[in-house]
């Protein structure tokens, strides 16, 4: 199936993670959080490309909690089709929470929000 993009906002939600993103502790800082990150680019000599070391924990930036990090034998990304993480999304207010307040399933009823949503 082939779907017309132009039709489409699409919001690209990922966290961008580069050469440079080390602090001088070796630590990436996002929040109140502070995970293990280093990213070195260097030139590998044999055919002049460009090259990234990546030295990292498993949960930094960006990433998915797929059911085989928490089930043996569960699904992992290469099992899911990229439809799971795409489609068409519902935004919602929760201005009236303070910061760190947990989100609540009464918070995602009283926005609306019904299984299967994907919620921006």
């Amino acid at each position: 199936m082939v779907i017309d993009l132009k039709k489409y906002r699409i919001v690209d939600l990922s966290e961008e993670l580069v050469p440079g993103t080390l602090n001088t502790n070796g630590e990436y800082v996002h929040g109140s959080e502070v995970r293990r990150l280093e990213i070195r680019e260097f030139i590998y000599k044999p055919d002049n490309t460009i090259m990234h070391w990546v030295e990292t924990e498993t949960h930094i930036g960006t990433h998915v909690e797929f059911p085989a990090h928490y089930v043996r034998g569960g699904k992992d990304g290469t099992s899911l089709p990229i439809e799971t993480f795409m489609g068409e999304a519902v935004g919602i207010d929760l201005g009236y929470k303070k910061p760190g307040e947990p989100l609540t399933p009464e918070d995602l009823e009283k926005a609306g929000v019904k299984s299967g949503d994907i919620v921006l």
